[in-house]
């Protein structure tokens, strides 16, 4: 667990998957905004401030949900029910990394995201 790090990214040439976070307002308004990319259809993006809104909530709660859902879920089970050593305690409360990576996965091959611009 050497370089271990919670803002895992994943990167190709074309392409860099990473969490959403604050002081990424500007591209997501810019993007959001162009009514041709219909896959942002849901987020309030008629002024930056709205924008602002949703990557202040949706980083805050995707993450909240996640760390008190499954990690600290995990942890304790790890730690209090099964005894386990710390480093493998370790290992299941950053399990929340992996169900992120895991969900992030079958949205982006589901293709549901995709859709048709002309």
């Amino acid at each position: 667990m050497k370089n271990f790090s919670p803002d895992l990214e994943l990167k190709t040439p074309r392409l860099t998957l990473r969490p959403v976070r604050l002081g990424d307002e500007k591209e997501i308004h810019e993007y959001a905004g162009d009514k041709s990319i219909t896959m942002m259809f849901w987020l309030p993006n008629d002024t930056f401030e709205e924008t602002l809104d949703f990557v202040r909530t949706y980083s805050a709660v995707g993450e909240l949900i996640v760390l008190w859902g499954v990690a600290i879920p995990l942890g304790y089970v790890a730690a209090f029910v099964l005894h386990l050593p710390a480093p493998m305690i370790f290992l299941f409360l950053s399990s929340e990394s992996i169900v992120k990576a895991i969900v992030g996965a079958i949205r982006i091959l589901s293709g549901k995201w995709l859709h048709e611009v002309t």
